[in-house]
């Protein structure tokens, strides 16, 4: 059985990476000076107009929704 460590994956990914799988989920990520910026993947159909209040953090690792989710702020997982 394969043990995996969240941390551990979470903190190897690269920028790039991120980029990658938000592109690949349809949210149009964009580089700005903090990480990314994206469509509101995390809650919206993305056919409804999602808007563009999805932040990456680079320097955390972490995500902040900035359009209501219940719980605004998470990681890749």
């Amino acid at each position: 059985m394969l043990i995996f460590d969240k941390q551990e994956i979470r903190e190897s990914l690269s920028i790039n990476e991120v980029y990658d799988l938000l592109e690949e989920w349809g949210g149009e990520p964009e580089y700005c000076p903090t990480g990314l910026i994206a469509r509101t993947i995390c809650h919206n159909r993305l056919n409804d107009g999602a808007s563009r209040k999805l932040y990456y953090y680079e320097n955390t690792g972490l995500f902040r929704c900035y359009t209501g989710c219940e719980d605004p702020v998470f990681d890749i997982f």
